[in-house]
């Protein structure tokens, strides 16, 4: 990302979000649920729950996209 000529830096600045995007969700669901579990910890199970799987489903979107993308690059 910061050695590469432009076009580089482009398709690397993107590529670095779609791998940043689930860790910021991932950390977004734990601090809720942490802050339901002050409350009433029976709150928090469901929304840990949650978080697991949208982290789990958007990685998994995300990876299918960085191969798919990488592929139409390299083959351009």
């Amino acid at each position: 990302y910061f050695l590469g000529k432009d076009e580089v830096k482009y398709h690397a600045k993107k590529s670095l979000w779609t791998h940043l995007i689930p860790y910021l969700i991932f950390g977004i669901g734990i601090a809720g649920s942490g802050l339901l579990g002050m409350n009433d910890i029976s709150h928090a199970g469901p929304f840990l729950i949650a978080t697991y799987a949208v982290t789990f489903l958007v990685a998994i979107y995300f990876f299918i996209w960085n191969i798919v993308k990488g592929i139409k690059v390299f083959s351009e």
